[in-house]
């Protein structure tokens, strides 16, 4: 499990090849561990509930959270705060019922807090620019039980993929213009800011 996809480690090559970056916080499915996700906009509600035990569920909600933010052209939930970020999925997801998420009683944090209860938000409304296949994938990533999201290898075969527009070919993308050496300011000042943590 990588335990950190969000869109800053996603990188994209001039040829359109996609790759995962910061490989810190993965593991191995059988180990369970408190997720670190420094960006709580795409951590799963059963980590906000404070899960211990997670599976893959975990990263297909990121990517999830990731492609509705691609077509949102903004974060879906943006919290401020764990709290904050349980409500804003709450507010669009609806209040899960127990027989849409049976585990949910079980999770450690589940009724420390009591959130009003919330009818979801069609995608259709918060995506409205979105196609109605990228909205029929959205929602089978974006669902509350870990073991009902779509599967990355199934998601691949999504018919999202397959219609039109089509993806361009990697030959037909524009090619970014790369700056020369000779192009940077080397006597401008460095920021140290940057570099110290």
């Amino acid at each position: 499990m990588h335990r950190d996809l969000k869109p800053a480690n996603l990188l994209i090559s001039p040829t359109g090849i996609l790759k995962l970056a910061d490989f810190g916080l993965a593991k191995r499915p059988a180990i369970f561990a408190p997720s670190r996700n420094k960006l709580r906009w795409y951590r799963s509600p059963e980590l906000l509930y404070g899960a211990r035990k997670y599976d893959f569920g975990v990263d297909l909600w990121a990517i999830g959270c990731i492609f509705g933010e691609l077509l949102n052209h903004s974060p879906l939930f943006p919290g401020q705060n764990d709290i904050d970020q349980l409500y804003c999925v709450l507010s669009i997801l609806g209040t899960p019922s127990s027989e849409q998420w049976p585990e949910m009683d079980t999770l450690p944090d589940y009724n420390k807090i009591q959130f009003p209860h919330h009818a979801s938000v069609p995608f259709e409304k918060i995506c409205p620019d979105a196609s109605p296949s990228a909205i029929a994938l959205l929602k089978r990533f974006l669902v509350y039980p870990s073991d009902k999201r779509i599967h990355a290898s199934e998601a691949l075969l999504d018919p999202y993929f397959f219609s039109k527009p089509l993806p361009a070919h990697h030959l037909e993308l524009p090619i970014p213009k790369c700056q020369s050496r000779e192009q940077f300011d080397t006597d401008a000042p460095v920021d140290l800011s940057l570099f110290l943590y």
